[in-house]
């Protein structure tokens, strides 16, 4: 007993040197790991602006069903664009902006960009539905069919490949 009494009188701690070894390393832990932590809201942002292109999508989808079961035409669905915009008013969290690109009535493909909360700006190619029946009664063609696209380029962050 006498023997740990004395070891144990001995020991009398950290050395003032091991205490700052061990700050130095959380120190270089929390600088590596923390700006990731930080960079959460822009993701967030992000994915909701993905999001949003995906709700236009599903809104492209149902307005051009709901066209061709009504038996209209590919120009009646155009008429009609503007009903995918219906609901995203500026008291949402999120901006949409539609560009079209070409000249005429009907415009191939538009670009526009979603940005939520002013984080990066997320840019779409959103491309007519195809409507061109070239049935003769024979049965033998095929008409093509094709709801609106909405394609998006995932943003790339430079910090992280």
């Amino acid at each position: 007993m006498e023997k740990l009494k004395r070891m144990f009188r001995n020991e009398q701690g950290f050395t003032l040197i091991e205490i700052i070894v061990v700050l130095i390393i959380l120190g270089i832990l929390a600088a590596v790991i923390m700006p990731k932590y930080f960079d959460l809201g822009t993701e967030a942002g992000k994915k909701a602006a993905i999001g949003v292109i995906a709700e236009l999508q599903a809104r492209g989808n149902l307005l051009y069903a709901n066209t061709i079961m009504k038996g209209e035409g590919i120009s009646e669905y155009v008429a009609q664009e503007d009903k995918l915009l219906e609901g995203l008013t500026d008291n949402n969290p999120y901006f949409v902006n539609w560009s079209p690109i070409g000249s005429g009535s009907e415009k191939d493909v538009k670009q526009g960009s979603v940005s939520v909360n002013g984080a990066e700006v997320v840019t779409f190619e959103y491309t007519l539905p195809v409507f061109s029946p070239q049935s003769t009664g024979s049965g033998d063609e095929e008409d093509e069919l094709r709801g609106p696209e909405f394609r998006y380029d995932k943003p790339v962050d430079p910090t992280n490949p």
